[in-house]
């Protein structure tokens, strides 16, 4: 595999149409065809072909504000994987730093609904995949998982910059009485909790070995089922090292992951084991202690659109009265299901 490096690339002023036969001519040393593919507020996806084979071409957004390069951080683990063999992924072709775009095989499958028990399968296999790589050298140069909580103190730090975007953008008066009479006495009893529940550990750090590998977005709303019915993992902009438990967390809440009961065990007690391999025996204890916290930072993901710069990154077309509404809605199921559970 060939991976283009900044210096062999230069940027050109052309219009979009005129970059992509760009780099249609410059990786694969011949014309296209194209059409656009969907991608969303992350990047811009195009789907290639050649008459003989098939490539999609994405573009990504400039370096996040808090500095994390989407392009960079999957190129450079969809590379790292292929190089050692891991199958269930984009295979990645080629990127350009400068032109913000990288061209993988299309992958030919289709979208998944649910979690059913082989998908979960497949989860845990996968993860199991990533947790043999993490003593390869390479992979202590991987960086942090996007919002990564390497101590259980961080989800509070997390909890407060999230907050702190609303203060400084949010002025919708539902969404300040959800806010301040509702989401915030919960979540500061919830964070006493957890320091009462771990203790020391509240501000420790996770020891090295115990961290984890994580794509970060990771479930089936970034995957596809392919003919052979093996699953394909996509979207790898968020990846690098995380706590199990937040990777966890994040999979039980994501609203893209409808799972019943069986399936849900099955993750949680799978990506346990993985855990324990490692000697990680504080994973059980710090799940409890902070999965209801995720789920209160995930009321806050969910109320991004209240923020105008979310506008601006996502490209949402639809209606934003009816999505404020939904979402406000969304993050007060979340808040009664973290009450209801915490009891």
């Amino acid at each position: 595999m060939t991976v283009g490096t900044p210096s062999s690339m230069t940027c050109s002023p052309d219009s979009e149409i005129d970059k992509i036969e760009s780099a249609a001519l410059q990786w694969l040393g011949h014309s296209v065809r194209y059409v656009a593919a969907g991608g969303g507020g992350n990047n811009r996806l195009y789907r290639l072909t050649d008459g003989s084979h098939d490539y999609a071409l994405k573009y990504y957004l400039p370096i996040d504000e808090d500095g994390r390069d989407r392009l960079m951080t999957e190129c450079n683990a969809i590379a790292f994987l292929q190089k050692y063999g891991v199958q269930n992924i984009p295979l990645l072709i080629n990127q350009d730093r400068q032109r913000r775009c990288a061209l993988f095989h299309w992958v030919h499958g289709t979208t998944i609904a649910s979690v059913d028990m082989d998908i979960a399968q497949q989860m845990v296999s996968f993860l199991g995949q990533l947790r043999s790589l993490e003593a390869v050298p390479e992979a202590a140069h991987l960086g942090m998982g996007s919002d990564a909580c390497l101590a259980p103190v961080a989800t509070q730090q997390q909890f407060n910059r999230r907050w702190q975007r609303f203060e400084q953008q949010a002025t919708d008066r539902a969404l300040w009485m959800f806010l301040q009479d509702e989401l915030w006495p919960t979540a500061q009893r919830l964070f006493d909790q957890a320091a009462d529940q771990l203790g020391e550990q509240w501000h420790q750090p996770l020891l090295a070995h115990w961290a984890m590998l994580s794509p970060s977005d990771f479930g089936i709303h970034n995957a596809l089922r392919c003919a052979d019915g093996q699953i394909t993992f996509l979207d790898f902009e968020f990846f690098g090292w995380d706590d199990p438990v937040k990777l966890t967390s994040d999979i039980l809440w994501h609203p893209a992951m409808p799972l019943s009961c069986d399936s849900r065990d099955f993750l949680q007690q799978g990506i346990r084991s993985l855990c324990y391999n490692r000697g990680d025996h504080s994973f059980d204890m710090r799940l409890t202690a902070l999965l209801p916290i995720f789920g209160v930072l995930w009321c806050l993901i969910l109320l991004n659109p209240f923020l105008p710069s979310w506008w601006q990154r996502s490209g949402v077309q639809q209606d934003r009265t009816f999505v404020l509404n939904e979402r406000l809605m969304k993050a007060r199921q979340y808040l009664a299901r973290i009450l209801e559970n915490d009891g």
